[in-house]
C-alpha cells in the first residue's frame, strides 16, 4: 500500500529541521519522555522516531531489552493486544513480520548534511529475507539464530527458503520462552 504524502509535509519536515536534534545523540531526556508516552499509552515498548525526507533516526527509547528474540516476542504479543482492540472498534488489522539472523554487520555513519547511523552487510540482508518470508504475526529466525537461542527459547523449523546468492537457508519460527506454555 502507497501512502499520499500530507499536504503539509514540507512546513513538518521544516520544523524537524528547526529543533536542531536530528543527528545529535541520544538524550537521557528523550528516553523519559518515551517511558512517559509508553506508561500513559500502556505499551511495554516506545521510541522518539524522527523521520525526515530521506532517512529515519531514533532520539530516545523505553523499554528495549537487550535481547532482541524477547523484544521481538513483546513487539508481537503487543500487537496482537492492539489487533483485539481494532476488532473492537471495527478497524483493519496492523499485520507485522519479524526477522532476526546473527552476524556481523558494517556500520557507520553516512550522509553528507544530514548525518545518521547506519548498518548493513549479509546479516541486515538475512534478517530482511527471513521478514519477507513469514507469515503476519510470526517471528522468522535464521538457523545461526535458532542455533544460538535454542538454550532459552522454544523455536520450530519451518523450511528452507530458496534464494539466487545463498541457495537453501533453513529457517525457525520463534515459539517463545522455554518452560513456557506456548501457543500456536
Amino acid at each position: 500500500m502507497v501512502y499520499p504524502i500530507p499536504e503539509n509535509e514540507s512546513d513538518r519536515l521544516t520544523a524537524l529541521d528547526a529543533y536542531d536534534v536530528v543527528g545529535t545523540p541520544p538524550e537521557m531526556n528523550f528516553d523519559e519522555i518515551a517511558e512517559l508516552a509508553g506508561q500513559i499509552c500502556g505499551c511495554p515498548v516506545a521510541v522518539i522516531n524522527l523521520v525526515a525526507d530521506k532517512w529515519e533516526w531514533y532520539k530516545g527509547k523505553f523499554g528495549i531489552p537487550e535481547d532482541a528474540c524477547a523484544a521481538a516476542l513483546d513487539i508481537r504479543d503487543y500487537m496482537a493486544r492492539v489487533n483485539v482492540d481494532r476488532d473492537k472498534m471495527g478497524l483493519p488489522h496492523w499485520e507485522i513480520r519479524i526477522g532476526l539472523h546473527t552476524g556481523g554487520v558494517i556500520g557507520g555513519v553516512v550522509g553528507k548534511k544530514k548525518f545518521a547511523y547506519d548498518i548493513w552487510g549479509d546479516a541486515v540482508n538475512m534478517a530482511a529475507m527471513m521478514e519477507a518470508n513469514t507469515e503476519p504475526g510470526n517471528i522468522l529466525l535464521s538457523d545461526s539464530t535458532a542455533n544460538r537461542v535454542r538454550d532459552r527459547f522454544e523455536t520450530k523449523f519451518r523450511d528452507e527458503i530458496v534464494t539466487d546468492k545463498k541457495g537453501h537457508v533453513r529457517s525457525h519460527v520463534l515459539m517463545g520462552p522455554k518452560n513456557q506454555t506456548l501457543t500456536a
